[in-house]
């Protein structure tokens, strides 16, 4: 199956919105509370706070659509360093995918354009955050090229949890000419 994969914007703003609190209740609902659930999803997939980062320039957006036009998952990248400036780093922010679309190869898809993003920004770097116990999703990355290089805390609803920050080299900065 093959999927478009087309850049979002903030019209796109409310399928967005579904489509996270969707994706995101089917991966981790049975790991995490119903309150620290509804907290989570109503403040951070909230269609105010997706509309703001339409408008951010250091983020992007791309959708996956079926053909019938329909959204089946989706790409946020952050394009920024380190520090938090717009720089030589691309942190890939999201990589979300309804269920029914597991096995596709839309996620393949979605990873080549973060991948492909990446390099057309010329950055050295993609860097991303992982939960520990999702083990499909870092054998996945790990296959992509990305390595386990920390960790990090993560405050779901008031559940702080525990995640691997994980990346993929795309060329040493020290003999770039960048």
């Amino acid at each position: 199956m093959s999927f478009d994969i087309i850049k979002l914007n903030h019209d796109s703003a409310l399928d967005l919105a579904h489509l996270s609190r969707e994706t995101f209740k089917e991966a981790y609902s049975e790991f995490n509370t119903e309150e620290d659930m509804a907290l989570f999803l109503s403040t951070r997939f909230a269609i105010e706070k997706l509309k703001d980062e339409f408008n951010n320039p250091d983020f992007e957006f791309y959708g996956a659509v079926d053909s019938n036009g329909i959204l089946k998952g989706y790409l946020k990248l952050a394009i920024l360093d380190k520090y938090g400036r717009r720089g030589d780093c691309i942190e890939l922010a999201r990589i979300y995918i309804l269920r029914e679309a597991y096995g596709t190869g839309l996620g393949h898809q979605l990873m080549q354009k973060a991948n492909d993003r990446a390099l057309e920004l010329d950055a050295f770097e993609i860097s991303l955050i992982v939960w520990q116990e999702n083990e499909k999703a870092i054998r996945f990355y790990k296959k992509w090229g990305f390595e386990i290089t920390g960790t990090q805390s993560f405050l779901l609803g008031t559940d702080l949890q525990d995640d691997f920050v994980m990346t993929k080299v795309l060329k040493n900065k020290l003999t770039s000419n960048k």
